[in-house]
C-alpha cells in the first residue's frame, strides 16, 4: 500500500519559535544540511542578530521578508 509522503507544504510546516514566522522556518529548513537544524536556526538567527545591530530603525523580519520578495520572480 503507497503511503502519502510529506513534504514541507504550508499546511503542515510551524512557525519557528523566534519569529513566529512560516517564511523563516521555511528558510530555515532550506539552509538546512544533513538533518542539522539546530545549527541552521543558529546560522539564521546569528544573521539576524547582525542586521539588528546594522540596522536599528526596522525589524530584522521585516528586512528579511524584503529581501525575499526582491528575489523571487515576478510570474
Amino acid at each position: 500500500m503507497a503511503y502519502k509522503k510529506f513534504t514541507s507544504s504550508e499546511d503542515i510546516l510551524k512557525p519557528d519559535a523566534r519569529f513566529n514566522s512560516k517564511l523563516v522556518s521555511k528558510f530555515i529548513n532550506s539552509l538546512m544540511w544533513d538533518g542539522k537544524k539546530t545549527v541552521a536556526q543558529k546560522v539564521f538567527y546569528q544573521a539576524m542578530d547582525q542586521v539588528t545591530k546594522k540596522n536599528k530603525d526596522v525589524p530584522p523580519l521585516e528586512l528579511f521578508e524584503t529581501a525575499i520578495n526582491n528575489i523571487k520572480p515576478y510570474v
